[in-house]
């Protein structure tokens, strides 16, 4: 074992039906810390994250000081949770989008707006599809 990869969907946020509080917020923070204590440096500490809504509740300020990179899920923007079809894994905003319509490029955009460092930032891909009938 290299390190641990967090995927936690989604701190603070009920979607789906899946119990969360407010408080996760600042928990999501001090797991990373609590982690980044115990395995030190000579592991890897890795989440795999989201965009818009669900990166607004983690401290994405606090965030990078403790892991080695995020891995920002650029996927399932459209799925069967959204009220409307597109691109599940769009790399720029449709012209045909809605205001709040996700896509890779606003991801990246949210995540260096909030300061977490470019080298910091990988994205994750998918090699699936999706479709609707």
């Amino acid at each position: 074992i290299d390190g641990i990869d967090i995927d936690w969907e989604y701190p603070g946020n009920g979607i789906a039906g899946i119990r969360s509080r407010p408080e996760d917020k600042q928990n999501f923070a001090l797991l990373l810390q609590a982690l980044r204590t115990t395995l030190g440096n000579q592991y890897l500490l890795t989440i795999a994250a989201a965009d818009h809504e669900f990166a607004e509740n983690i401290e994405l300020d606090q965030v990078p000081v403790y892991v080695d990179w995020i891995n920002l899920m650029s996927y399932d923007f459209f799925n069967s949770l959204t009220p409307t079809t597109g691109h599940h894994a769009g790399l720029y905003r449709s012209e045909h989008a809605l205001p709040r319509d996700r896509n890779t490029d606003s991801a990246v955009s949210q995540y260096l707006a909030a300061g977490v460092p470019a080298e910091k930032i990988v994205l994750g891909v998918a090699f699936y599809g999706r479709g609707w009938t």
